[in-house]
């Protein structure tokens, strides 16, 4: 299963970019069957939610300087 998530944080007034990214993931399928691949789907968005946490929280750290 191969995941990717593309996000931009855009200033609300100003629909200026503030920041973007684009996240992948590559999660091997166990069991090749329909429940096998949501498996492997789950635990892909389970780290995509993970990086995406990381990069938005190291934005918050970096404009709080």
């Amino acid at each position: 299963v191969k995941l990717r998530l593309s996000i931009q944080i855009v200033k609300n007034n100003s629909n200026l970019v503030i920041a973007s990214r684009t996240f992948t993931i590559n999660m091997p399928v166990e069991k090749v069957s329909p429940y096998g691949m949501v498996q492997a789907a789950n635990r892909a968005t389970a780290i995509i939610m993970q990086r995406l946490l990381y990069f938005i929280y190291s934005l918050h750290l970096n404009s709080a300087d």
